[in-house]
């Protein structure tokens, strides 16, 4: 079975009979982090590494409430959401 870490993006190969905790959610057909879903109650994204690219801040910043140009690039969204 194929989970994804939905703080961190990772995906993981376990067996069928290996519980996890509830970070842990099924991976889906992606192999990559998710970038966009982003929620309030999950936190911001991670700033390095899967799941830290400019679509998953600007989701989030968008979430919280902070307009985003279309200019602006990731470290600029970090900034203006004050995580930076």
């Amino acid at each position: 079975m194929r989970l994804r870490n939905r703080s961190t993006g990772v995906v993981v190969n376990v067996r069928d009979d290996k519980p996890l905790g509830a970070e842990w959610g099924p991976a889906g057909s992606s192999a990559g982090p998710p970038d966009t879903d982003a929620s309030d109650d999950e936190g911001p994204p991670p700033k390095a590494g899967p799941g830290s690219s400019r679509d998953a801040w600007s989701g989030y910043a968008t979430g919280q409430g902070i307009d985003v140009d279309d200019d602006m690039g990731r470290d600029d969204i970090i900034a203006a959401v004050g995580e930076g």
